[in-house]
């Protein structure tokens, strides 16, 4: 069987991020530790990141984007994709939540979320962010890999600065 229209491709397009791709996370995780690390990692993604959002999930997927991926962060919630009574808004996560709490959600949702900033920071704040995602779950060289890809840091330093003077492997 040949597949047909893809929520996904067509998010895609409808968001114009433009790049070199992008990272389709499907659903978040409804909670615990999978949930915060998944958000932490795409906090950080500087390429556009797609999630599937049921509709009684969306105000929390929503905020939780918000809290860690920051409210001024530009996305496209799709609604209904590649059916009748399709729907595409765009703005910010903060006027997002806005928008959508001012509303009933209803039918399948598609969240774009557009790429991370290149942000110059400090060794210091890449190795605060490589701590999140450490407490999150995730091991300190892979943290250190992940933050480095974000900052253009070198991953070395972040990882020597986050092990600290304990002995390192």
């Amino acid at each position: 069987m040949i597949p047909g229209p893809s929520a996904v491709t067509s998010a895609v397009a409808l968001a114009g991020f433009g790049g070199e791709g992008f990272v389709f996370e499907g659903f978040l995780p409804k909670k615990g530790k999978p949930r915060t690390q998944r958000l932490q990692r795409i906090a950080v993604e500087d390429r556009p990141v797609v999630l599937f959002v049921s509709p009684h999930r969306l105000g929390a997927d929503l905020a939780d984007l918000a809290s860690t991926s920051g409210g001024d962060r530009h996305v496209v919630v799709a609604r209904e994709l590649t059916k009748l009574h399709e729907e595409g808004w765009a703005g910010t996560i903060q006027e997002a939540i806005e928008e959508w709490s001012q509303r009933a959600p209803k039918g399948e949702f598609t969240i774009v979320l557009a790429a991370a900033e290149p942000q110059v920071i400090s060794l210091s704040d890449a190795v605060a962010q490589a701590r999140r995602l450490v407490s999150g779950g995730s091991a300190p060289s892979e943290a250190a890999r992940e933050i480095a890809h974000a900052t253009g840091m070198p991953r070395r330093q972040i990882y020597e600065a986050l092990l600290g003077p304990q002995e390192r492997s």
